[in-house]
């Protein structure tokens, strides 16, 4: 980055040569190439605004003396405030005096982070600092193997781990966790294991009752005043499901247009759903179809009802049926989350 900027800054001061005195008129493209050369370092826009105003003030008007030409003056005046901005005075890092410090490198995909953290590792080593890199970048492609090129380019010992423990997660998401927790409850100077296992069970049970919601609210909107159910041999199983419903569109006439649905709970753990005569789209992915774990059934299925409410079986006669239920499993790590929609015949409430 800093590379890049004093490229940047060179060429800034070009139009400056041969000046007398540094101008509004001859300092604005040389500002427009700072502003550039900060923003494209991701540096606040905020910031670089107020940094731009300080330098064009201070700048401008400053008289070049014998023996320095204005673009040494202008490298001047943006070094005075580059240093202001970021602090007279060294700050050095905040270590732990009882406790390993951790450092978490978070930013924009590209932004340098890995590379970033094999600097850091080798500034600590060359300070006699006992340094560990932890690769816990699981979902870019390569970040893992990339941070341990860069361990071995600087001989540093890299951290990396993508088996499961017994409760379904990596030890790099483990730590992950542990991390996110040291920063949102700030003074925790340990955490037991138990506690962060909790932690990370909680975030599985919040992020599958999500995916439950939004795969339950799409059926209810589909299926949301059902006027009938097929009567086609097949069409109505514990597997599949074919209604017709109102829709939301009306015709010429201002009436409300019926629309066909087809349901299907697939061997490829999917519920997939789709208008009839259309293209398919999916509903929920990794659903448990039918599995059996301690002599306990878990069966996503639809449940066909009478009604009186009883139970009409598997493969119902169309007719006979005034609801239906949508029962589904999500493994999530070692625990099943289920998820229950019941809807019934709406017989004339919407037809209007």
């Amino acid at each position: 980055m800093f590379d890049e900027l004093s490229s940047r800054f060179e060429d800034a001061v070009k139009g400056l040569r041969g000046e007398a005195k540094i101008s509004e008129n001859n300092i604005n493209d040389s500002l427009n190439q700072v502003k550039r050369a900060l923003l494209d370092a991701d540096v606040s826009l905020s910031v670089v605004k107020e940094f731009i105003s300080d330098v064009k003030d201070k700048a401008i008007g400053e008289e070049v003396v014998r023996g320095v030409n204005p673009g040494q003056k202008f490298i001047e005046v943006v070094n005075k405030e580059l240093i202001n901005i970021m602090g007279n005075e060294n700050s050095p890092l905040k270590e732990n005096e009882k406790s390993p410090t951790v450092i978490l490198m978070a930013g924009l995909q590209g932004a340098g982070k890995t590379t970033a953290t094999g600097k850091l590792g080798l500034y600590l080593k060359e300070k006699d600092k006992k340094v560990l890199l932890v690769a816990a970048d699981i979902y870019r492609p390569a970040a893992v193997e990339q941070l341990k090129t860069l361990g071995s380019q600087y001989d540093l010992e890299v951290f990396s781990a993508k088996e499961k423990n017994s409760k379904g997660f990596t030890l790099i998401e483990m730590i992950a966790a542990m991390v996110l927790v040291s920063i949102l409850v700030p003074g925790v100077s340990s955490i037991l294991g138990g506690t962060l296992m909790n932690i990370a069970l909680t975030n599985l049970a919040i992020l599958s009752n999500m995916e439950a919601d939004h795969a339950q609210r799409k059926f209810i909107k589909h299926i949301n005043g059902v006027k009938s159910f097929s009567g086609a041999g097949g069409d109505l199983a514990i597997d599949n499901l074919k209604f017709t419903s109102y829709g939301i569109d009306r015709d010429e006439h201002g009436n409300l247009i019926n629309i066909g649905y087809e349901y299907e709970i697939d061997d490829s753990r999917k519920i997939k759903y789709k208008i009839i005569d259309n293209l398919a789209g999916i509903l929920l992915k990794n659903v448990v179809k039918d599995t059996t774990i301690d002599a306990v059934n878990y069966v996503s299925k639809f449940t066909y009802r009478g009604k009186d409410n009883t139970d009409l079986g598997g493969t119902p006669t169309a007719t006979d049926v005034y609801g239906v239920e949508l029962t589904f499993y999500l493994l999530r790590g070692e625990s099943f989350y289920k998820y229950t929609t019941y809807a019934t015949i709406d017989e004339d409430q919407l037809d209007i």
